[in-house]
């Protein structure tokens, strides 16, 4: 026999399931841009999964003009069907307003039938009584993280690290700023500054993979602090290749703290790059190779899991192994470096081009 849902639960569905079929009527109907329909879709929907795939299908394939309308008049919940502790299905009817189609007016009625994740069913996230002051954050290449007010880094601010570690990335943040932590398993798992507890630079901080309750074996690869989800993400990998995934691409609408399908999966990623605006991107290879190209290159893909496109061109023995903003880099022969278009090979890096900063991240690898 199979257990009814509870009250709770239930209503916990309708409420996930309304929006949803708002935004996948807007998608449908064609009434805005296909890109921005499909990343409102998004965050109701499981990566790769069918109506994902499907999704994607008709934004390659579709023509988007208005064919329907986008306006939900009814929507009936008809009910669930818990299928495991962990999977339900909804059934429900959409009504939109009515359009003219041809020569006639048309109302179109929708049957649903969605399949929802437990992890979708997390309570939304209620509005906290959270101070809010400065703070800066540490994460260290071995994935341990502190959370420091600016009053102990006055009273030392010397880091303590585990031997043969050290600092991998640093910001200037507050106690409310929001975090992704991407792993070396596609995923991404998000918090809050304020879900760590204030710490001093003497102590080694709190170990990611045990606090956010990560999978066995993985790892913290970047912190990207996505502050008002603008701007995209570029992962580069480790093939020579680039993919470049717009930010709020990782927004959810439920308080789910990991994401799967993060990024694609094909190529070990090595860095990941917040971009707010469009500027020039060093890349270097392990054979000592530079090359420098503007970011407005790369398009943006709605997919976290596309591929991306080639940006070195890599010869057999070789890989690629750290991309960041030129402003970071001590490059001065710029001209040397700069390409018009991408793929390219890029050219062996002087050493007058290393400087300080070059050489420590080229030695961190």
């Amino acid at each position: 026999f199979i257990k009814p849902v509870d009250d709770e639960t239930q209503q916990r569905l309708v409420n996930l399931m309304q929006p949803f079929t708002e935004k996948y009527l807007l998608f449908r109907s064609g009434a805005t841009d296909g890109l921005t329909a499909l990343n409102n879709l998004k965050p109701y929907i499981i990566p790769n999964s069918d109506i994902a795939k499907r999704a994607q299908d008709a934004l390659d394939g579709l023509s988007w003009a208005h064919t329907s309308s986008f306006k939900l008049t009814d929507f009936q919940f008809n009910g669930v069907l818990p299928l495991a502790n962990s999977c339900y299905v909804c059934d429900v009817t959409a009504t939109t307003d009515t359009y003219t189609y041809g020569k006639g007016e048309v109302t179109d009625i929708i049957p649903l039938s969605v399949i929802v994740y437990d992890d979708d069913l997390a309570a939304p996230e209620e509005e906290e009584d959270v101070p809010d002051y400065p703070v800066s954050l540490f994460l260290s290449r071995e994935g341990y993280f502190k959370k420091i007010t600016p009053q102990s880094l006055r009273m030392s601010a010397e880091q303590k690290y585990k031997e043969n570690d050290g600092l991998a990335q640093t910001f200037s943040a507050t106690n409310r700023s929001e975090m992704l932590f991407f792993t070396d398993k596609a995923q991404v798992y998000k918090a809050r500054a304020a879900d760590f507890a204030d710490t001093k630079a003497s102590a080694l901080g709190e170990y990611l993979p045990t606090a956010l309750k990560m999978d066995e074996g993985e790892n913290v690869v970047s912190l990207v602090l996505p502050g008002d989800w603008s701007g995209h993400l570029l992962f580069f990998f480790e093939n020579g290749k680039c993919a470049r995934v717009p930010l709020e691409s990782y927004v959810t609408k439920t308080n789910r703290k990991r994401l799967t399908g993060a990024y694609s999966d094909r190529s070990p990623l090595r860095c990941i790059i917040h971009l707010t605006q469009e500027q020039p991107i060093a890349v270097l290879s392990t054979e000592g190779r530079a090359l420098i190209f503007n970011s407005a290159l790369l398009a943006p893909k709605p997919t976290r899991s596309g591929q991306g496109v080639g940006v070195m061109t890599l010869k057999p023995k070789y890989r690629l192994d750290r991309a960041l903003l030129l402003s970071d880099t001590a490059i001065m022969n710029v001209s040397r470096y700069r390409v018009r278009t991408i793929p390219a090979v890029g050219a062996l890096l002087k050493e007058e081009d290393r400087g300080e900063k070059q050489l420590s991240l080229l030695d961190e690898t």
